[in-house]
């Protein structure tokens, strides 16, 4: 490809890329082929670090939105939606008749509130077991406790001693 082509289309490459489109997509779009392309970057380390900063800012922007989404879904929410009925006249025109609005609810997502609150509170929301063994010396030996969460079997008697 001559150093014109590489100039016309640059800047959409590296606005597709920050768009979240693949290297070989981006390609397609402008017209060049993927050996063109790392061509290029290995070519014109300008090219390159234009492309680092629009996949860091669309890993950004990504982030924010999928972010907002989970906490959408976690608290519920509501849309408001606009139904319109039409009719349609002999001449094929169609007139509305009824336009109605509709409120939809939809209930938080226990799965979207389970993994909000196990990573924004890990201390009282614990995706986990808590099998802790703690040793206490005793007497006639060590005493041996099995810390478990209520509900499960233990792994050990939780009062069994062992001699010295």
């Amino acid at each position: 490809m001559s150093k014109g082509k590489f100039n016309d289309v640059k800047d959409d490459i590296i606005s597709y890329i920050r768009e979240g489109d693949s290297n070989i997509l981006a390609c397609k779009k402008v017209g060049i082929s993927k050996e063109t392309f790392y061509t290029w970057i290995n070519d014109k380390p300008d090219f390159s670090d234009s492309l680092k900063k629009a996949r860091k800012e669309f890993r950004e922007t990504i982030v924010q939105t999928l972010e907002q989404s989970l906490w959408k879904r976690a608290a519920g929410y509501e849309v408001e939606e606009v139904k319109n009925e039409y009719r349609t006249l002999k001449d094929g025109s169609k007139v509305l008749v009824k336009s109605s609005k509709i409120t939809k609810h939809f209930p938080p997502d226990t799965g979207a509130l389970i993994f909000a609150l196990t990573n924004l509170d890990p201390e009282n929301w614990k995706n986990r077991q808590d099998n802790r063994l703690s040793v206490d010396d005793g007497i006639s030996g060590f005493k041996i406790s099995v810390v478990h969460k209520e509900g499960t079997p233990p792994i050990a008697n939780s009062e069994d001693d062992i001699a010295d």
